[in-house]
């Protein structure tokens, strides 16, 4: 998804993504992805 909206994922966002196992923190993620205007925004909150 942050791909499809424009984002250039680095290697270090692409671990954090693929090495989370909290459900409810991936939710969140893709919940803000929608409409963030950055990755900062994204994972500012983690």
């Amino acid at each position: 998804m942050l791909r499809r909206r424009g984002f250039v994922v680095g290697a270090d966002v692409e671990a954090r993504l693929l090495a989370t196992t909290d459900p409810a923190r991936i939710e969140r993620w893709a919940d803000l992805a929608l409409d963030a205007p950055s990755l900062d925004a994204v994972f500012a909150d983690d």
